[in-house]
């Protein structure tokens, strides 16, 4: 069985990944914030902020809610105490035995 820290740093490749996709589909006037401080991964345009969360749950077999419950939760009340900001929230996640939908 493979450790724990082996999760943690595929973990961190996971977000790193998707932070560098993030930096290279983003326009010049856009500012691209990695640990920011609503989310892992934030990207600033002139009209919105996207706010991203990373989750990498490489020993789960297949999606539960709980495995997601805290991060919505965090989004939800972050939501809650800035309705009138334009924020779309993202939940960017990994599930060892889920496989990927096609486009």
């Amino acid at each position: 069985m493979p450790r724990t820290a082996d999760y943690t740093i595929q973990g961190f490749l996971y977000q790193f990944n998707k932070t560098v996709l993030d930096i290279l589909s983003a326009q010049d006037e856009d500012k691209v914030t990695v640990e920011g401080i609503i989310e892992d991964i934030e990207v600033a345009t002139p009209t919105t902020l996207t706010a991203v969360q990373c989750k990498y749950h490489e020993a789960s077999t297949s999606f539960t809610a709980s495995a997601v419950y805290k991060p919505l939760l965090q989004m939800l009340k972050h939501f809650s105490e800035n309705q009138s900001a334009s924020i779309r929230y993202i939940l960017f996640a990994h599930f060892s035995g889920v496989g990927t939908p096609a486009p």
